[in-house]
């Protein structure tokens, strides 16, 4: 197991905690309808094919948060199991706004991804401040 360097300051990984929010998302979405059109010109359909169509509104709920949970691991994010699993709320919130889709889940979850982070820095600088 190799150890994690966080010596970054709080508003740089906080930074990069958006980063990888709105780009898991946005890989996510991305791999979802890549996927949805290979199979479609594979496999044509005179009909909507609704299984393909769960798998494009299924599959980025669910990698959204592993993706994010494994970049925000590698950039040295305190609690990043924490801050991953919001993203699905937060995920699921954005599609159910009448905005498009994608820029809005891009938009929240790297929102909410940042935040996240900078609140889970201030409390971890508030537990390690000495008693005076």
């Amino acid at each position: 197991m190799r150890s994690v360097q966080r010596t970054a300051s709080p508003s740089r990984r906080a930074a990069l905690a958006a980063l990888v929010g709105g780009g898991a998302t946005a890989s996510a979405w991305a791999v979802s309808f890549g996927t949805a059109r290979l199979v479609e010109t594979a496999f044509p359909s005179p009909d909507a094919n609704i299984g393909l169509g769960l798998f494009v509104l299924g599959l980025p709920p669910l990698a959204v948060p592993l993706v994010t949970w494994w970049w925000l691991r590698r950039t040295g994010v305190p609690a990043a199991g924490p801050v991953a699993a919001g993203t699905v709320a937060v995920h699921l919130a954005a599609i159910a706004t009448p905005w498009p889709i994608i820029a809005a889940a891009v938009v929240a979850v790297g929102v909410y991804t940042g935040a996240a982070v900078l609140v889970v820095d201030a409390a971890l600088a508030r537990r390690d401040r000495p008693i005076s």
